[in-house]
């Protein structure tokens, strides 16, 4: 018979166990949860794109910067190049500006590994709030530091 049929099994976990591991990993995947806004209304994508300027805030030697803007032909999608460097750690990431039928998501893009620090989490309120000084409103979000509108 095959190999993999012959591996001995693992052992038994006791329910108990298994309850406390599951709170724990909820707990877990709460934290991981990815910064994002949703907001309606204002300004248009394109908008942000023509306003956007570079940006750079430095904290020691901590640094948080929105470097460059690319609008998507349609006009429907914006990426932004970011930078975070946190404790020494520097990471590069794109944070996306997207329709999402009638209202307007920010996130950081999917296909990236990164840390959700909190860096990462103000450079992505920071968008929010280019948008919402154009007068959107947020209606959902997961960022500290953003008004939503009830």
């Amino acid at each position: 018979s095959p190999s993999f049929l012959r591996a001995p099994l693992n052992r038994v976990v006791p329910a108990h166990d298994n309850q406390r591991s599951a709170g724990r990993q909820r707990l877990q995947e709460k934290e991981k949860k990815m910064p994002h806004a949703i907001l309606r209304g204002g300004s248009s994508i394109a908008d942000l794109w023509e306003n956007f300027e570079p940006h750079r805030e430095m904290s020691g030697s901590d640094v948080l910067q929105l470097e460059a803007a690319f609008l998507r032909k349609d006009r429907s999608q914006m990426l932004i190049l970011a930078l975070a460097i946190e404790n020494g750690v520097t990471q590069r990431f794109f944070i996306v500006v997207g329709m999402k039928g009638q209202k307007i998501a920010i996130r950081c893009q999917h296909h990236q590994a990164f840390e959700k620090t909190s860096g990462v989490k103000t450079l992505v309120a920071q968008v929010a709030k280019m948008l919402v000084a154009g007068g959107a409103v947020v209606q959902q979000t997961n960022l500290r530091g953003l008004e939503m509108d009830h």
